[in-house]
Parts: structure tokens; sequence; C-alpha cells
């Protein structure tokens, strides 16, 4: 982590900036709750902490055992209107202390009518972006068409923030992190258009994997409640726009899918657009970024891209985590793929990352 901080700070070739921005909040009456406006930047940078929660299985309605992947109460409200975005409300985390002392001087929270913010000034990009969707979300945004246009945002200092001219002639996409197409309305789509929300992005990763990738989380949606983080990596990065703007090495997007499970998708920043998949708890120890820190237990050490969570956890019973029969043991039907670099996955998270690309070879799954 160390190494990856000192390419952040010979990449941007700058000091970071000190003067914060002053946001005014506006409000709105709608028909649709997603056209309302939400609150402005806090300024606040997060706590380097994760918060404490109980594991092990609660017991839910009527004595059932709480799902290992449900959705945790909310125990925290705070960032204006956004806390429903979060899994518990509690926004996402960098943990790393070094990382948060270089990104966070210049760090500003800003929620919006659909995604919420974490902005550093330094890099001049988010670190993370938050969006919750579900059935009904997914609905009413494909109903949206796409008619809107970049501009840069004006609830940051204009010194922590990327211009358009940063991307002009740059050879680089203007990259969302909360994709346009997940909007509910035009005017959530607008802002969505700011420039906070973009990252410099490769144009065949961002036209192939990662608009599949974007894709497959949607219709995630249209099954249930999915919570989702995007954000940039820099790790050895050595490019920045113009000497301003931070192009990151790889992208992340982490989905926590309520009732089934949590993966994060880590995506190479270049035409090759590798893809490595990892359980949440995998990603905060690598990267320093916690995306759900209110996720306990097994949801966060299970990465459901490579299987679903254990029939016996479902039922009560944590620690069937990597027992090899029983109710755990995927169905007749189940399928794994491998991928090119020899990983084996489960059908439909292969599909959901690598699209309509062959793979290599097809097994049934395993006993657990």
């Amino acid at each position: 982590m160390n190494n990856r901080i000192a390419a952040i700070g010979l990449a941007l070739l700058l000091g970071a900036c000190s003067s914060a921005g002053e946001d005014a909040e506006a409000n709105g009456q709608d028909a649709n709750p997603w056209t309302a406006q939400a609150g402005a930047a806090s300024g606040q940078a997060p706590a380097p902490e994760q918060t404490s929660g109980e594991d092990g299985a609660d017991e839910g309605a009527e004595g059932v055992p709480r799902h290992p992947a449900a959705d945790p109460p909310r125990q925290q409200a705070g960032f204006n209107t956004c806390g429903h975005m979060f899994p518990g409300g509690v926004p996402p985390r960098i943990v790393n202390t070094s990382y948060a002392s270089v990104v966070t001087p210049t760090y500003d929270e800003l929620c919006y009518r659909s995604f919420a913010i974490g902005h550093s000034g330094y890099t001049r990009t988010a670190i993370w972006v938050s969006e919750v969707l579900d059935p009904q979300k997914i609905e009413m945004a494909s109903r949206i068409e796409r008619d809107s246009s970049f501009s840069a945002d004006d609830r940051l200092a204009p010194e922590r923030r990327s211009e358009l001219d940063d991307y002009r002639g740059s050879g680089y996409d203007r990259g969302h992190l909360a994709p346009s197409a997940d909007m509910p309305s035009r005017e959530s789509q607008q802002e969505s258009f700011r420039l906070s929300n973009i990252v410099p992005q490769d144009g065949s990763m961002n036209g192939g994997t990662w608009r599949e990738l974007e894709m497959d989380v949607r219709r995630e949606a249209r099954k249930r409640k999915v919570y989702i983080v995007t954000g940039p990596i820099f790790e050895n990065s050595d490019k920045a726009l113009r000497k301003r703007v931070l192009v990151p090495t790889s992208l992340y997007k982490a989905m926590f899918s309520v009732d089934k499970g949590a993966v994060v998708y880590v995506v190479s920043n270049d035409r090759s657009a590798r893809v490595r998949m990892l359980s949440i708890e995998q990603f905060v120890t690598v990267y320093g970024i916690d995306p759900f820190p209110a996720l306990t237990g097994l949801v966060r050490s299970h990465n459901i891209g490579l299987s679903p969570i254990p029939e016996e956890a479902i039922n009560g019973d944590e620690s069937a985590e990597g027992s090899g029969s029983g109710p755990g043991a995927p169905s007749e039907g189940c399928r794994q793929f491998e991928d090119e670099g020899g990983n084996w996955i489960n059908e439909d998270f292969y599909k959901m990352t690598y699209g309509n690309r062959p793979p290599k070879s097809i097994r049934p799954c395993p006993g657990r």
C-alpha cells in the first residue's frame, strides 16, 4: 500500500489543496421520488476504522434464522438523505490509514438523488460512488432516454475538481462510476454526468467488459435489491490528465445482493480488461477500502462469484462454510466455467463477468 501511495504522489506532481468548497443544498418535490434534489457536500473525511457488529446468524421473524446476506438494520443516519444507499446506513470507508492520509485532506461527501460520492480533491476523482438498485428503479430507468451532457461539479471547489478541458484530447473516455443507465429520472441522469462521477477510462475496456458488467448488475437488480459501490484503483499509476486528474490502473465494482451474498470485481483499466473477483474481506485487505462496513460474518468472507452461500449457513449454521456434503452441495444443474486464467467460476457469474465469451471448458459444480 505504501508503494501505491508513493505512486499517487509521483503521478500528480502536485501538493494537496487545502481550501474547502461551499455547496448549496437544493430541495424539490415530484411524484417520482428520484427527481427530488439530495443533500450537499459535507467536506468531512471518512473514519479510518471499521464499524463493529455482531457476527453470526440473528434470529428473524418467528425464530427463522437471519440470512447471512440479509439487509442489515439501519444503525446510523446522516450523509444528508443518502443513508438508504448504504447497507446499515454506513457509507464506504478508507480503512488503510496511510491511504486515507493522502486522499482525505481534501475529501468531500456528495449526496445526489440516486447516488452518493466520496470525492478526493487530491486525485480529483471519486474514491467511491454508492447506489442501490431494485426492480422498481430498474423499470423506471429503462424508460429514460440518454440525453445529458458532461459538466464540472460546481459543488466542489475549482481546485478540487476535474474540468472538461482535462479530458479533451486525452485519449481516455469519460467513464461513469454510477452508470447513467441506472438513473430512474432525467434529473438524476443529468447528475450522473457531473465529472465527480467520472474517471479516465480506457475506451475498449469501458465499451466492452465494463459495459457488460454494468448490464449484468442491472439484470441482478431486476430480481432483488442490490447495493453497488464503484470506484478507481490507483495502484502503480503514473499518469495524470494535464497533471491534475489521476488515471486509475483498475476500477472496482462491489455488489451486495440482499439475501444472496457479495462479490467485488476488479477490472484493469486497459485494453486487456483483466478481471479479478474477490470477497469483501479480500478486497479490503488488498486495497484498503471497505465498500460495505456494516456487513459482518460470512457475507464478508464468502465470494459468491465462486459459489453460492451454503444452504447450511442460510439455515443458521455459518460454520458450514467449506463443508463438502449435504444440503450445501450444489444442485445437479449447477455448472462451472473456466476462464482464461484457469479459474473455475459458477456459470451465472462467469456470464456476468465475461458476457458471451466462450469459456475454456465447462464442468459440473463440485460438492462443497
